[in-house]
């Protein structure tokens, strides 16, 4: 289980991501990214908090497209967020090459109720 995103945790997330970004000088994350990127999940998907629950996405807040002709592919931090029981976990952080499709949130683990949820968004509007 990973760290929960709340001002609670606020430096053990720090640490996380201090670690993970050691002597990196670009394309850095903070606390602040962090919730950021919860909160965009959340309005994204605009479902209820019980239907996001044990959701698990991918967040990489730098992803973009580079040229063909780009020979060297710059590195970000990519971060691994999960949804359980009203709270967003942090639950892994690390250092990658900027992801070649460029979403910036992908979605890893879809739960049935999350379906349903979805569904139901699109049957009536």
């Amino acid at each position: 289980m990973g760290i929960i995103v709340c001002d609670k945790n606020k430096e053990k997330i720090e640490a996380l991501l201090d670690k993970v970004q050691d002597k990196c000088t670009v394309r850095l994350v903070s606390y602040n990214t962090v919730g950021m990127a919860c909160k965009e999940i959340e309005r994204q998907l605009g479902v209820s908090k019980t239907a996001m629950n044990g959701v698990r996405y991918r967040a990489e807040p730098y992803a973009q497209k580079f040229a063909g002709a780009y020979k060297y592919v710059p590195y970000n931090t990519v971060l691994w967020v999960s949804y359980h029981n009203g709270h967003w976990t942090l639950d892994k952080a690390e250092r990658t090459s900027v992801y070649s499709r460029y979403a910036k949130y992908e979605l890893c683990e879809m739960t049935d109720a999350l379906k349903e949820g979805l569904l139901a968004k699109f049957r009536l509007f």
